[in-house]
């Protein structure tokens, strides 16, 4: 998955994505080279070698 595509589902899911969209992420982007979760805020951090940066959470449908 390229960055852009990356970029384009977060967006569109406002930065709150499944546990199967993040796992789909990390399996097939190889740009993907430094991922972190912060446990105090619940946020997920990936950054690219193509200079893309993302914060966001990881939600199970339905939970808040």
């Amino acid at each position: 998955m390229y960055s852009y595509e990356i970029d384009q589902i977060l967006k569109s899911q406002n930065y709150i994505i499944s546990p199967e969209t993040y796992i789909d992420i990390c399996n097939t982007s190889p740009q993907i080279i430094k991922k972190n979760y912060e446990p105090y805020d619940e946020y997920f951090n990936i950054w690219t070698n193509d200079n893309y940066y993302w914060k966001f959470k990881v939600k199970l449908k339905g939970e808040q």
